[in-house]
């Protein structure tokens, strides 16, 4: 397996199972969003708060907008 990096495949594997299983999660949540009667972009709005901290952190934020959502900063989207 000359000029294959294990490593890198396995990672890239094993990110790919941990975003599906992070996109069934989100699904599940944003279904009783609707059950409930809950504002879902709230929700929405904190995952890309999350998110979005970071790629500030790395220095990479490029959303395009220049703008964070109020959420974004807040306490509360680290709040568990």
């Amino acid at each position: 397996m000359e000029g294959v990096d294990v490593g890198k495949a396995l990672n890239d594997l094993a990110r790919h199972q941990m975003v599906r299983r992070i996109y069934l999660d989100i699904l599940v949540d944003l279904t009783v969003c609707d059950i409930e009667g809950w504002d879902k972009m709230e929700y929405i709005h904190q995952l890309k708060g999350v998110i979005d901290h970071f790629a500030r952190e790395e220095g990479t934020e490029n959303d395009g907008s220049g703008k964070a959502h109020p959420e974004a900063d807040g306490a509360d989207v680290w709040e568990v």
